[in-house]
Order: structure tokens, then sequence, then C-alpha cells
């Protein structure tokens, strides 16, 4: 399955709690693709990730996956 998401690329670095956004360029630990819309149910609690991933809505790969699965935790609630 291949989830196709228009839009930008970009990374968010995370260093010692604090978050940058940069251009996505080279390798990155962890790599997530989401529909916007499922992203930001998920992020407001709506829909839980694991929904959102069995109806392919989001993904995650890389060498850490599991630290995109854990990317709603490193910010507050909307």
């Amino acid at each position: 399955m291949v989830l196709d998401v228009p839009g930008p690329a970009f990374r968010i670095r995370f260093d010692e709690g604090t978050a940058t956004i940069e251009a996505a360029a080279g390798e990155a630990d962890a790599t997530m693709r989401a529909d916007p819309v499922s992203l930001v149910l998920v992020s407001y609690g709506r829909v839980s990730k694991w929904r959102a991933m069995a109806t392919g809505k989001m993904l995650a790969t890389g060498r850490r996956p599991w630290a995109a699965l854990d990317f709603d935790r490193y910010f507050l609630p909307p």
C-alpha cells in the first residue's frame, strides 16, 4: 500500500526539548506520511493513530518508525 499525500515535505528536528522545522533532505530516523485531515483528527484525539494507520491514512517508515508514532506526544494538544 502506498499513501500518496500531496504537499510539501519538511523535517522536524528535536534537540534537547527544542523543535526546529527545516527542508526535508537526506535520511531521517523516522518518516511519517499522513493525510492532512487524519493528522488533524489524530492531533485532536478524535481518531486514534492506530485506526488512521489501519485505514491507510497514516504510514510510518524509516530506521526508527516508532519515533514517528510518538509524534503527537511531543506537542501539547491544540
